[in-house]
């Protein structure tokens, strides 16, 4: 969500999402998606292996 949020506020689909109304912070959204995609990554290496994670973790970070 933090991506689009500059846009989720002119949208009247998307205006009443927790970031543009105000409910959460950018910051914290921004926080929290990096802490459940470092925490996916690392699930997925103990669960699976560490080229499976490596692609998770290319994939994930490479569209930032």
């Amino acid at each position: 969500m933090w991506w689009e949020a500059d846009l989720d506020v002119q949208m009247k689909r998307t205006k009443s999402r927790p970031i543009p109304a105000g409910k959460v912070t950018r910051d914290e959204a921004k926080a929290f998606g990096i802490t459940l995609s470092v925490m996916a990554v690392v699930m997925l290496a103990l669960a699976s292996n560490f080229v499976a994670a490596g692609l998770l973790a290319f994939t994930i970070f490479s569209m930032w």
